[in-house]
């Protein structure tokens, strides 16, 4: 998705998913300890694009997504980003309080053998297979019924886009190469089939009085 939407066509500063709630993500660049969960959460934040572009870019989005879920990712992202969290692992608890912290979350997951939760977690990402990792994907993450929130101005008129279905071509402002423009008539057109009783318009003024 960062790949397809930030690095071939320039649209925004960056995209991403998270697979775990992950607060203060704006600030951080480590997960707090302390905040356990029983159920995660999967994510997807688009960094805002030109309004003329929304359409496009949101479509681009939803098509990443099912084609991580049906075919997974291939071997040479699953080394890449094994080795990466496996070496990134060692900067979640530099100091006494963050060791403190996942020392607290041990014992609240039932780590009982001696170890801690970090070390756990480096052990079980070293032993990670990519078979496993595509598995867990399709039966945890699904595209087909979703919840999408949208800021953006002339919301009506969003609305009225994405409920007619139609073709929603970028508009570069620099020359991209023929590859680029061929999978760009995929993304126009790729279906949302979104219905309108499913939209709801909420304006500025009542999200923050709420």
């Amino acid at each position: 998705m960062y790949n397809v939407i930030r690095e071939k066509r320039g649209m925004n500063y960056g995209d991403y998913s998270y697979i775990e709630s992950f607060r203060n993500g704006g600030a951080l660049s480590v997960p707090e300890p302390n905040n356990p969960r029983r159920r995660q959460i999967f994510e997807v934040w688009l960094r805002p694009v030109q309004n003329e572009n929304r359409h496009f870019v949101l479509r681009a989005a939803l098509r990443e997504l099912k084609n991580a879920v049906e075919n997974g990712i291939t071997r040479e992202e699953f080394e890449l980003t094994k080795k990466f969290i496996y070496n990134y692992s060692l900067f979640y608890a530099q100091t006494t309080s963050a060791r403190l912290g996942y020392q607290v979350d041990s014992r609240f997951y039932g780590i009982n053998d001696g170890g801690d939760y970090i070390s756990l977690f480096r052990k079980k990402i070293k032993e990670l297979t990519l078979e496993q990792v595509n598995k867990a994907i399709k039966k945890h993450i699904q595209y087909k019924n979703i919840k999408i929130a949208v800021v953006t101005k002339d919301a009506k008129v969003f609305r009225d886009e994405l409920v007619a279905g139609k073709p929603s071509p970028i508009k570069y402002v620099s020359p991209v190469g023929d590859s680029v423009l061929k999978e760009d008539i995929e993304i126009e057109n790729y279906p949302l089939s979104i219905k309108p009783e499913n939209i709801k318009i909420i304006s500025v003024e009542d999200i923050f009085r709420r």
